[in-house]
C-alpha cells in the first residue's frame, strides 16, 4: 500500500536506501520497422478500422520480437518476413498454447492473436514476399460475439489495490486512471484513446468520449476519477511529448487501444498471474450493472454507445452503485480523496 502523505517527489527521486538517484534519460518513440508499416498500409487499403489495424499492429510487432529470440541463428526479421517458414508459425502457436494453459491469456485472445497472423501471411503472400498461405486450426477458432463477462467487485478492488505494484508512478496512476475510467462509465478502450486534453470538465465532471461506431457523446464521472485523473497529469508533466491526447504512454506516444488492453493485462498478471478481468469484462459488467439496477435502457444504451437499446438486453447482473460503492472504500481511492492538494 503505497502512502499517500508520502512526498511525490521523494518517491521518484529515492532509492528504497533513501539515496537521490540519477534520473533516467526520457524515452524517445521507437519507429515502426519497414514491414509493419507496410502492413498497415495494407489493412488500411482493406478499409480495416484504425483500432483493428493497432490492434493487428500490436500483435504482428509481438509474433516478429518473439521469433527473433527463439530463432536468432535463423531468422531476421529487420526488414521483412522472407525467411519465415511455416514451422515458426507453429512454434509461436505452441508459445500462444502454453500461456494459454497457464491462464497467463484467455481462449479469445489467442484467437484474436492468430486472426491477425493470418492476416499478415495473407499480406505477405499477396507481395510474393513467402510463397505459403495459414489458417486458423479449428481447435482455436472462438465465438466472440456476444460474450457477456462479469467481473465482480471484489476482483475488481484487488485490481484496484493492486496498482500500488507499480513501480514508475506514470505507469500507476496511468492503469489507475483508465481503469477507474472504465469501470465509471462503461466507455470502450478506443473511446479513452479519442480523450483529448480539453476534453473534460473538471468543475462538472463531464468528459467527451468518440468512436466511428458511436459517435460522440459526454459522460458523468466520478469525483474519484477525476482526482485520479488529476494525478496522472502531475506525471505526465515529466514526460516529452506533443500529443495534445489525454492519454500517452512513457515514449510520449499518444495510447492506442491495445496499449489500454496490455496495461490491464499486465495489472492481471501483477495481482492474479494470469488474466482475470480485461477492459471488455469490466465494460460488460457496467451495463450489467446498469440493467439490474433498473436504469432505463434507452439511457444505458446512449450511455454506453449502443446504437440499437436492443444491444443492451445482452447484459444481466449486479448494480453498479453496489461496485462503485464497494471500490471507492478501497485504497489507493480513498488516499485519492483524502490529498488535499488534489481537491
Amino acid at each position: 500500500m503505497y502512502s499517500a502523505q508520502k512526498n511525490l517527489e521523494t518517491i521518484q527521486n529515492e532509492n528504497h536506501d533513501g539515496k537521490r538517484k540519477i534520473s533516467k534519460p526520457i524515452r524517445m518513440p521507437k519507429p515502426f520497422p519497414p514491414y509493419i508499416m507496410d502492413f498497415r498500409d495494407y489493412l488500411q487499403t482493406k478499409t480495416y478500422a484504425l483500432s483493428t489495424i493497432d490492434a493487428h499492429t500490436y500483435k504482428i510487432r509481438t509474433l516478429g520480437n518473439s521469433l527473433e529470440k527463439t530463432f536468432k541463428n535463423e531468422i531476421t526479421l529487420t526488414e521483412d518476413f522472407s525467411s519465415l517458414k511455416t514451422h515458426h508459425i507453429d512454434k509461436y502457436v505452441e508459445h500462444l498454447t502454453r500461456r494459454m494453459t497457464k491462464k497467463e491469456i484467455n481462449e479469445e485472445t489467442v484467437y484474436t492473436t492468430l486472426k491477425a497472423i493470418r492476416l499478415f501471411i495473407q499480406f505477405l503472400h499477396f507481395n510474393r514476399i513467402i510463397n505459403f498461405e495459414y489458417e486458423i486450426p479449428k481447435d482455436f477458432i472462438v465465438q466472440t460475439n456476444r460474450l457477456n463477462d462479469y467481473v465482480p467487485f471484489e476482483t475488481l478492488n484487488e485490481l484496484l489495490d493492486g496498482t500500488k505494484l507499480i513501480e514508475s508512478p506514470f505507469s500507476r496512476f496511468l492503469t489507475l486512471s483508465i481503469l477507474l475510467l472504465i469501470i465509471d462509465t462503461g466507455c470502450r478502450p478506443i473511446e479513452v484513446t479519442s480523450i483529448g486534453l480539453n476534453d473534460i470538465n473538471y468543475s462538472e465532471r463531464k468528459i467527451s468520449v468518440f468512436s466511428i461506431k458511436s459517435g460522440q457523446r459526454t459522460l458523468i464521472i466520478n469525483e474519484v476519477v477525476v482526482k485520479a485523473i488529476k494525478r496522472y497529469l502531475e506525471e505526465k508533466k515529466r514526460i516529452h511529448t506533443n500529443s495534445q491526447q489525454l492519454f500517452i504512454n512513457e515514449y510520449g506516444e499518444t495510447l492506442k487501444s491495445w496499449g489500454i488492453s496490455s496495461l490491464i493485462t499486465q495489472l492481471n498478471l501483477k495481482v492474479f498471474n494470469r488474466t482475470v478481468a480485461n477492459a471488455r469484462a469490466i465494460r460488460h459488467t457496467y451495463i450489467t450493472n446498469a440493467i439490474d439496477n433498473r436504469n432505463d435502457f434507452s439511457e444505458i444504451s446512449k450511455s454506453v454507445g449502443h446504437k440499437h437499446w436492443e444491444s443492451t438486453l445482452y447484459y444481466l447482473h449486479k448494480s453498479k452503485d453496489r461496485l462503485l460503492s464497494n471500490t471507492i472504500q478501497h485504497n489507493p481511492l480513498t488516499e485519492l480523496l483524502e490529498e488535499e492538494k488534489w481537491q
